[in-house]
């Protein structure tokens, strides 16, 4: 079975039991608490030709307020309206996420607190230092998690 919210968190029921699985753990971070946390991604390396990959990486970046992102992504010409479910990260020197990574985990003390949705302005160059990187906020989705998990 399949539950969807507004198509951003997707919850599926296993027909069969898994074994020796550690379920994550969901952090209950309301927005407003997350703007300035470092936090951890998760995601594949950028494909290339010459190299295959079949371990993922971490990288450590700071989570910044709505207000900053906005002003950062002004020399795209771009203001996005940033609504309670997404929250940017930022660093210097930059990590960005690869296309690949969306969906990816979002980790505060071994905790998910956030999903990898993309890498903001989505234009060319696809590297660029001044570009940020969106994620959801598992936070606003708790009652629907909840919601989801007590029909089980």
């Amino acid at each position: 079975m399949v539950t969807t919210h507004g198509h951003d968190v997707t919850m599926l029921r296993l027909e069969t039991e898994v074994l020796d699985v550690q379920p994550a753990v969901i952090a209950t971070v309301r927005k407003e608490d997350l703007f300035g946390l470092r936090v951890d991604l998760a995601g594949w390396p950028q494909p290339s030709l010459t190299r295959s990959f079949n371990i993922k990486e971490k990288a450590n970046i700071k989570i910044i307020s709505d207000d900053v992102c906005v002003q950062k992504l002004l020399v795209f010409n771009r203001r996005p309206n940033f609504q309670d479910n997404l929250f940017c990260t930022f660093t210097d020197p930059y990590v960005l996420m690869s296309n690949v990574n969306s969906g990816g985990p979002v980790l505060h003390d071994n905790k998910i607190i956030g999903v990898n949705k993309k890498t903001y302005p989505a234009t060319e160059p696809e590297v660029d230092p001044r570009k940020v990187n969106i994620h959801f906020n598992l936070g606003y989705y708790l009652g629907f998690i909840h919601d989801i998990i007590s029909k089980c």
